[in-house]
């Protein structure tokens, strides 16, 4: 750690609490905001209806997913039935 990063951490420490938990406040909603402008555009919604629209495809495609069990399964039964 630099001496300036030392230094910064010092600074912050001798601030009042209050402070310090909107300063935290403040980076947790700078990384979430990283993460949005860096997510791609198709997982972003932008409305409330958008939202449930994406989160009902998301459950459809749950719903038609096969288990990794049953998968594996029906693999192993091609497998052996290619062998006889």
């Amino acid at each position: 750690m630099s001496e300036q990063q030392k230094l910064l951490i010092t600074e912050i420490n001798g601030l009042p609490d209050e402070l310090i938990k909107q300063i935290r406040k403040y980076v947790e909603e700078l990384k979430t905001n990283s993460v949005i402008n860096n997510a791609p555009k198709e997982l972003i919604a932008k409305n409330e209806d958008e939202l449930i629209n994406m989160l009902d495809e998301g459950y459809e495609n749950m719903e038609n997913a096969i288990s990794l069990n049953n998968a594996v399964a029906e693999i192993t039964n091609i497998y052996y039935k290619k062998g006889e």
